[in-house]
């Protein structure tokens, strides 16, 4: 896994999904806004829960086109 997606429909901003980048730097993943580099480690990922993987809805979107 390279990035997360977040939804930020909460923020009163035009964004509404963040791009966060995960990487592993040794004391487990850690996910940032910008490039995970030694001066800027991001935060680090202590749990990360999902509700749904999507895939019924990507295989029907995909199969549609």
């Amino acid at each position: 896994m390279t990035a997360i997606y977040v939804t930020d429909s909460d923020a009163n901003t035009n964004v509404g999904m963040r791009r966060y980048l995960v990487a592993d730097i040794g004391q487990g993943g850690s996910v940032s806004g910008k490039a995970i580099t030694v001066d800027n480690k991001g935060a680090q990922v202590i749990n990360l829960f999902t509700l749904s993987s999507g895939k019924e809805q990507w295989t029907k979107y995909f199969a549609g086109k």
